[in-house]
């Protein structure tokens, strides 16, 4: 499965999770707002789940979606201010492995 693929999948989890933990009246349409919605328990669920992908998949496509993500979460919870030192799907494009 592609990282693109495993995007999505997570994405529709993450969906799942604001369902019952969002910030009353703040939905989200993209992924960026609906991260930024999650109220703090939610917030606990989405780095708990993308820590478990990192952890235990054997999917390094999965691992990368599960790392965009996890830098998309942290910018919509701390500021457009967070940075990090490599972009985990880009490194994926350009393995020749």
């Amino acid at each position: 499965m592609t990282t693109v693929r495993h995007l999505i999948r997570l994405q529709v989890r993450i969906e799942g999770i604001a369902e019952t933990a969002s910030v009353r009246g703040q939905a989200g349409v993209s992924l960026d707002e609906t991260l930024a919605a999650l109220d703090p328990m939610g917030r606990r669920r989405v780095a708990m789940l993308l820590e478990l992908v990192k952890a235990f998949s054997s999917d390094q496509d999965e691992r990368a979606a599960a790392d965009h993500i996890r830098m998309r979460a942290a910018r919509a919870w701390y500021g457009p201010s967070v940075s990090f030192s490599k972009n985990p799907v880009e490194d994926r494009r350009t393995d020749p492995a």
